[in-house]
């Protein structure tokens, strides 16, 4: 049986979601959260069976989410049904957000399809826009002809622990995912098309080429911990799956993937500026950290690009495009760029003083299996600050 089954606790959001149909073009869409109140989750999932496509099964306790969602599963979707104006999303929280949950699959389970997910998740505030194409379709992601914008602020403390038991499953379909995540504020702006028979590029703050994300964690007592969480599988044999414990103070993303998809294109960003602080003011705390988090999958990880990971970061940015087992990919703008003019990309990360980071010794990654897929990792990490920018390619066709 294909199951998806979701569980949310919200005190604050604003969503927008589009499937097949048809949206005039250059709307403007302009969102805003806010949440001072306490959020308290302890919930489970029993009995889970196989996930299909694009299926989830999720737990998740947030203060204040703004989210724009465009997704086409096996079906054709069109550009020219959705163009996006000016992008503005702004979320703030204030409330302590604490999340308990469990999800444990039927023992006759023993599959996740490409995109399907199992997630367990404590947030405070974030901004999220999402394209995704999944299937065999033909997907041409919407033009945005205005500057993108995102803001996302949490001042209060965020604690999560997760238990996602899933021993006779594999993450056998591109993409798929397990994660039990805990993180202060976030914005995320990405694309991705899996296992589609063409995927069109993106536009990000194009026109106005101007595109920005502000994120802060910062409060009195903005800390962040993530806490006996566990995840258990059989195995990962699917490109570009992956399995994840994470505790994030403050983030920004902006990000293409393209997994298994037939003909892929790259995306077109504007100028983008990341701004990203983590208990960045005097007397502030956002210290962030994992304490007992366990990742034991029993059999291969064998996925192109497969990853297994335990990581804890105070402050982050990040720009990516990434192909795996791509059948052709073309890059017509690979950095920051409007009609071939590049543009800046500015990357500022601060972690302060009281910004603690840690992964405590009793977290620990366990894998069963001999083989280690192309590409493919297992890592633990704690990182204060980081900028990341990453351009790569797995597979036997891809070369961006």
């Amino acid at each position: 049986m294909k199951r998806n089954t979701i569980i949310r606790f919200l005190l604050c959001t604003t969503l927008l979601t589009w499937g097949n149909g048809a949206i005039s073009g250059g709307t403007d869409i302009v969102q805003s959260g806010s949440n001072s109140g306490d959020v308290t989750v302890t919930t489970s999932i029993t009995g889970v069976g196989d996930l299909g496509q694009a299926a989830s099964s999720s737990i998740s306790a947030t203060g204040a989410l703004v989210s724009v969602g465009v997704s086409g599963v096996n079906a054709d979707f069109d550009r020219n049904s959705l163009g996006v104006g000016l992008l503005e999303m702004d979320s703030t929280n204030s409330g302590v957000i604490s999340g308990t949950g469990s999800i444990s699959f039927d023992t006759g389970a023993t599959s996740i399809g490409d995109a399907g997910s199992i997630a367990v998740g404590t947030s405070g505030a974030t901004t999220a826009m999402s394209m995704k194409g999944v299937g065999a379709v033909a997907f041409s992601t919407p033009t945005m002809t205005g500057a993108g914008n995102q803001d996302a602020t949490n001042s209060a403390a965020v604690t999560g622990s997760g238990t996602i038991t899933a021993g006779s499953v594999d993450l056998g379909g591109n993409a798929a995912s397990a994660s039990v995540s805990a993180i202060g504020a976030a914005s995320a702006f990405s694309v991705s098309g899996i296992g589609a028979s063409s995927f069109g590029g993106a536009t990000f703050g194009n026109d106005v080429t101007s595109a920005s994300q502000t994120v802060s964690n910062d409060g009195t007592a903005a800390n962040v911990l993530n806490s006996g969480s566990s995840i258990s599988l059989a195995a990962m044999t699917g490109d570009a799956s992956s399995a994840s414990i994470v505790a994030k103070g403050a983030s920004a993303s902006v990000s293409l993937s393209t997994i298994a998809t037939t003909a892929a294109s790259g995306m077109d960003v504007g100028t983008l500026t990341q701004t990203v602080n983590n208990a960045t003011t005097s007397g502030n705390s956002g210290t962030v950290g994992i304490t007992g988090g366990t990742i034991d999958v029993t059999g291969d990880v064998s996925g192109v690009a497969a990853s297994v990971s335990i990581a804890a970061s105070g402050a982050t940015a990040s720009y990516s495009l990434t192909s795996v087992s791509d059948t052709a990919y073309t890059v017509t703008e690979i950095t920051p760029s409007v009609a071939g003019a590049a543009m800046p990309l500015t990357q500022t990360v601060t972690n302060g003083a009281l910004g603690d980071v840690s992964v405590g010794s009793s977290s620990s990654i366990t894998l069963g299996g001999s083989d280690l897929g192309v590409n493919s990792s297992a890592s633990i990490s704690a990182v204060g600050a980081g900028g990341y920018v990453t351009f790569s390619a797995s597979g036997p066709a891809a070369t961006p």
